[in-house]
């Protein structure tokens, strides 16, 4: 990560050479994500982004919808395609070290990585009602409830932890706190906060 920009362009320009030359339609091989990522995310210059090195040091998890993992700090991780929610802790140290156009700093994101072997575990969740499917993960800021209602059903959730969020993936919602309504037509991939005074 720390190389020269010419030696990653010259490795990564053979790499990506290699690749091009066959079909790569398997997204189980680091090959796909590798080429995937260089149309992806091309540099100024012609030059080649260092992330893509990355691509081949993860394990490739495919998650079908309803699914979840969890990545405790300091674990490298993308998203590579999809929709997804991701929640963290409330954290100032969001660290990029390529495949991105954020901001990116390779040195304090070497600094904080933990380099260990393992496979991630991917759960479906519990089901605590007929509404309510809870992902548990050992993080104590915060807890992930998937939520599904028919139209024009209900459902009465406490805030036994602090506040909540409210992501509504389709259609909308109503949102009764303290006595207090509030509407809120709900777009894909848009969030409400669900304060006690609303």
């Amino acid at each position: 990560m720390n190389m020269p920009q010419e030696q990653v362009d010259l490795l990564l320009n053979a790499l990506l050479s290699r690749l091009r030359e066959k079909p790569l339609a398997d997204k189980d091989t680091a090959d796909y994500w590798a080429l995937r990522a260089a149309e992806n995310f091309p540099l100024p210059g012609g030059h080649r982004d260092r992330g893509i090195f990355s691509v081949y040091l993860l394990n490739l998890v495919h998650l079908q919808p309803g699914q979840g993992t969890f990545q405790p700090a300091g674990v490298l991780h993308a998203y590579l395609e999809g929709v997804n929610v991701e929640l963290m802790a409330n954290s100032d140290n969001v660290l990029r070290g390529g495949l991105t156009t954020k901001h990116i700093d390779v040195a304090e994101l070497l600094r904080i990585l933990t380099f260990e072997g393992g496979t991630p575990e991917v759960f479906d969740g519990i089901q605590v009602s007929a509404e309510e499917r809870v992902y548990r993960t050992p993080a104590e800021e915060f807890e992930l409830s998937r939520i599904s209602l028919r139209p024009r059903s209900r459902y009465a959730g406490e805030a036994t932890y602090g506040p909540k969020s409210l992501l509504v993936l389709h259609g909308s919602a109503r949102v009764t706190a303290a006595g207090k309504e509030g509407r809120w037509a709900g777009e894909r991939s848009r969030s409400c906060p669900v304060v006690r005074n609303l």
